[in-house]
């Protein structure tokens, strides 16, 4: 009997291309995680990785399925297990556990599990796939975000979860949704994200015009450069004279936006229709009344937000606006797959309170000398 990497070689790996999963479709053990740091000197955890992922219309579209292979003496049911954590990891509906003889199938989507001969086709997981998100019409266009390639960055390939953000937004969109919204913990990378949807959405001609929005400066420079592929279509709005308007995509932050000229807003120098897209970025951190009446101006556009703040009591009309996200990315996510490092909070109580005002009882009470200037 074979061992587990001999059945995958002999045994998997021909029903595979009997069915059509020919190398360009298949992901096989691919690590998609780094493996969790478990102490000061950087030792990690195992990364993890599934046996093989399967694509559609190649590894640079949609992933559509895990699969598990086991060593040919064992049941064909044994990895359906990990097959499924892996399935809800990397957010694809169809999970398989296979000895290279018989099957396994899970179909998240009917919530039905059977056993199988051999795989279905990529056009028939495909299909399966379009109809089971309700994209069947959208999805027949001739240019489809969904599988149009990603940006191809060498020093920084797509993560897993990265992956999972950009369908679950596009899918969204491409469903008619224009509110959508990203929560994603700090460091794991909300600008790459938003780069690639619009990057998807621009070259599918989806959308034209781009509003990144930012309430610091730094933001909006890092913004800018981190969009270069679009080169010079991109523009920083940093005052009120001249803006080029023939440009596609603008980085600004909601200050300039806000400031006058002649008596109107800058936002208001543009027609309410002209970006099909706005991303609001960290848009926790000012929240819904900040933003409201630039987004409100221009609310025909899709209205993409990113945070790394789960929703509570100081967020919710964020949350409001927007609705549940699309996807979340957890701290505790990021840190249990090492790609964030375990952090201590540590809590600091100080005598300003929350709208940065001292407050004078207080610090009266610890000995403090108050003097008001005649």
């Amino acid at each position: 009997m074979m061992n587990e990497e001999e059945t995958r070689a002999q045994l998997v790996d021909p029903k595979l291309r009997e069915s059509g999963w020919t190398d360009d479709k298949v992901q096989r053990e691919r690590f998609i995680t780094n493996g969790m740091i478990i102490n000061e000197s950087g030792d990690r955890l195992p990364p993890r990785k599934p046996d093989y992922i399967l694509y559609y219309p190649d590894k640079s579209g949609v992933p559509l399925a895990v699969i598990e292979a086991e060593a040919e003496s064992k049941s064909h049911l044994a990895g359906m297990q990990q097959a499924k954590e892996y399935m809800e990891r990397l957010g694809v509906p169809f999970a398989y556990s296979t000895n290279g003889h018989k099957i396994e199938e899970y179909d998240d989507f009917r919530k039905i599990q059977r056993t199988l001969d051999k795989f279905p086709t990529p056009d028939e997981l495909w299909k399966r796939y379009v109809e089971g998100k309700g994209l069947t019409k959208t999805v027949e266009e001739e240019e489809n975000p969904l599988t149009y390639p990603y940006y191809p960055f060498p020093d920084k390939p797509i993560r897993y979860y990265q992956e999972v953000a950009v369908k679950n937004a596009i899918e969204a969109i491409l469903k008619g949704r224009k509110r959508i919204l990203l929560t994603m913990a700090t460091g794991s990378g909300k600008t790459y994200v938003a780069f690639q949807i619009a990057w998807k959405l621009y070259k599918t001609k989806k959308v034209r015009r781009i509003l990144y929005l930012v309430d610091r400066i730094f933001l909006r420079r890092q913004a800018h450069d981190a969009f270069f592929p679009f080169g010079t279509a991109r523009v920083e709005l940093v005052g009120s004279e001249n803006i080029p308007k023939h440009k596609d995509i603008f980085f600004a932050t909601y200050q300039t936006l806000y400031s006058e000229k002649d008596g109107k807003r800058v936002y208001e120098l543009f027609d309410p229709d002209f970006f099909d897209m706005v991303i609001i970025d960290e848009c926790h951190r000012s929240g819904w009344k900040r933003w409201h009446d630039i987004l409100r101006y221009f609310s025909d556009a899709i209205h993409l937000g990113l945070t790394a703040t789960p929703k509570r009591d100081d967020n919710v009309d964020t949350y409001a606006y927007f609705g549940d996200p699309v996807y979340d990315y957890p701290m505790r996510q990021g840190i249990e797959d090492g790609f964030l490092a375990p952090c201590e909070i540590i809590r600091v109580f100080t005598n300003i309170d929350k709208a940065g005002v001292l407050s004078i009882t207080e610090a009266r009470s610890q000995g403090a000398k108050i003097e008001v200037p005649p």
